[in-house]
């Protein structure tokens, strides 16, 4: 996740001329794309931790990645909801990314929400399921995975 990120977001930080906004960023672009680098390096690092045993270090570390989480959804739900008030995508990514044919930027918008929305459920029941290991591990890699959209919805043959 951390690779997609920067194959995703490195074009319009190094290649200014596609960006659909002048930079320097703005305070909630800027706090949102830090808030997001934290994020996947402390799900890298919780990973870590399990994979090494060090389940007392992963537990402590939980209650700030709860904040974290929080933090990330209302950053991220005000990142869009200004991306459509300006009537454009803060950073030129999304622009870049064809969406299917006959969608509406305010259907891509909605999509967007929904996508916070899903990773805030994923986490809050991931966390409510801490105890279960095997049923939090899966919902929390979900959540990091954006609820299962990654891959690309196609009508079925």
């Amino acid at each position: 996740m951390i690779l997609l990120n920067v194959v995703a977001f490195a074009p319009s930080l190094l290649n200014t001329l596609g960006r659909r906004v002048p930079l320097p960023l703005t305070p909630l672009v800027t706090a949102h794309a830090i808030v997001s680098l934290a994020w996947l390096l402390l799900f890298l690092t919780q990973a870590t931790l399990v994979a090494m045993s060090h389940l007392d270090i992963h537990r402590r570390l939980g209650v700030f990645g709860a904040g974290l989480a929080i933090v990330f959804v209302v950053l991220g739900f005000s990142s869009v909801v200004e991306q459509a008030r300006r009537g454009f995508d803060l950073s030129g990514d999304i622009s870049r990314v064809p969406g299917p044919p006959g969608v509406a930027p305010l259907a891509a918008t909605v999509g967007l929400l929904f996508f916070f929305f899903d990773f805030a459920v994923l986490v809050a029941v991931g966390l409510c399921y801490r105890h279960r290991p095997s049923v939090h591990k899966r919902l929390m890699t979900l959540a990091m995975l954006g609820g299962g959209r990654i891959a690309p919805r196609r009508p079925l043959d």
